[in-house]
């Protein structure tokens, strides 16, 4: 693994304080930045704990006019090729010292795939220094490190300051496309990625307008792995104004739905869903909470995970109708509150919701946890996978399947879906990314 301490850069030079320190370890497949205008530098913040880190850490300064706060806001750790910082990569494990954690659970580090579906959750416990390690089998391309957001119903303080040290990971592994791009992007088979201004796109390939050699170049579509179009997603303030539902199916592709005792699909009408097709079910605002690996077959007879941030019920049944659903008995697995030198977690106050319905409209949203009516599986390695501005992503069965959902047509500017039941056109402008099935 690669070990970054902070005290020294790649070239071997002291790193001073309020060094901005973005992009100095791209050389080793690492770029730090922060969600909000500013920058993740040097914070002066030495860890005093009975653990390896010490001396320099780094911390977000956000920037609020002229002045930079230390230790607030959200740290983003991306990965990349070692010296090829415009070439995402993703690792399979990844470890990090967290500091200034002086309550319990106040802080979170949360790992996204290559399609910014979240793989895993780790809060800190009551300790004033913790280390958060992830592993999977799906590379990581993306942790973010922030305040615990699923404590908001604890009655004390959280303290939102924290730096971090002593960050490793596994060798970066080249993976497709992450997030929006200023420019159109294609990933080939080979492994090289194309960048263009301009693109045109049929059923013999892409047409590609590169300004590096004055000339528009077609690449066959055999030799394309994925494309990245220059779309923005569609921004979390617009998105959190709307009490949208949005569910993942057995493949993991996910679709915004109108809920009631079924389920119809917003963007195919056609296609209505029984609750048994769904593996999962949120709402929009919420960030999406997975299962224990054997909550499943836990209790005799479960097929239902209901996750809440501070616990999850294990049901052998629930209730749909137009307006919510609901469950009469469940098994609840409990996740401790371990406030040190406080009263013991069971006199604090269980903050999970004291419900056994949830209704579609009026539920608060911060009440509503995270349906799972089937175990979470991978997508499987021949698909491919349509990535939406609103956060819905389609994942494409091989041409030699009738199941799921499938690419049935390609023009300059839009593509056509189809599905048991239909067919619909995409126009391009809503798409952040294709990649397509493999035989």
């Amino acid at each position: 693994q690669t070990l970054i301490d902070f005290e020294k850069s790649p070239s071997g030079d002291e790193l001073a304080r309020n060094l901005d320190v973005s992009e100095m370890f791209v050389s080793l497949g690492l770029r730090l930045a922060s969600e909000k205008e500013g920058f993740v530098g040097i914070s002066g913040y030495g860890f005093k704990f009975p653990l390896p880190p010490a001396n320099n850490s780094v911390c977000v300064f956000e920037t609020v006019g002229s002045y930079a706060k230390r230790f607030k806001g959200v740290m983003e750790i991306r990965f990349c090729l070692p010296g090829q910082p415009s070439v995402a990569a993703g690792v399979h494990e990844f470890g990090v010292f967290v500091a200034r954690v002086n309550h319990s659970r106040d802080f979170i580090a949360e790992a996204y795939n290559a399609q910014d579906q979240i793989l895993a959750t780790v809060e800190s416990s009551d300790m004033g220094c913790v280390f958060m390690g992830i592993k999977s089998n799906e590379p990581i391309t993306l942790i973010k490190i922030r305040p615990n957001p699923y404590l908001f119903r604890v009655d004390r303080k959280v303290d939102e300051d924290f730096a971090i040290d002593h960050l490793c990971f596994s060798p970066p592994v080249a993976v497709s496309g992450t997030s929006s791009l200023a420019e159109n992007q294609l990933l080939l088979t080979n492994g090289d990625v194309l960048k263009g201004d301009s693109m045109i796109i049929g059923d013999d390939g892409f047409r590609m307008e590169m300004k590096t050699f004055e000339a528009e170049v077609l690449i066959p579509m055999e030799e394309i792995r994925q494309i990245q179009f220059a779309n923005d997603a569609a921004t979390q303030p617009a998105k959190a104004t709307n009490r949208q539902w949005f569910a993942m199916l057995a493949d993991r592709s996910v679709i915004a739905v109108e809920p009631g005792k079924t389920f119809a699909s917003t963007q195919f009408t056609e296609l209505k869903l029984q609750p048994e097709e769904i593996a999962a079910l949120w709402l929009n605002v919420n960030n999406v909470r997975f299962p224990a690996g054997d909550d499943f077959q836990t209790v005799e007879n479960t097929k239902n995970v209901i996750v809440f941030p501070t616990a999850r019920l294990l049901a052998a049944k629930i209730s749909f109708d137009e307006s919510g659903y609901q469950w009469e008995s469940a098994e609840k697995v409990e996740q401790k509150l371990n406030l040190s030198g406080k009263a013991p977690a069971e006199t604090v106050g269980d903050p999970t919701p004291n419900i056994t319905k949830v209704d579609y409209q009026e539920t608060p949203a911060e009440d509503i946890p995270t349906l799972w009516k089937q175990p979470p599986k991978q997508r499987a390695r021949t698909t491919g996978l349509i990535r939406l501005r609103d956060g819905q992503q389609l994942v494409l069965s091989p041409s030699n399947e009738d199941s799921g959902f499938q690419l049935v047509k390609k023009s300059a500017d839009s593509v056509t879906i189809g599905f048991a039941g239909g067919a619909k056109e995409i126009p391009l402008t809503e798409i952040l990314s294709i990649e397509f099935p493999t035989p």
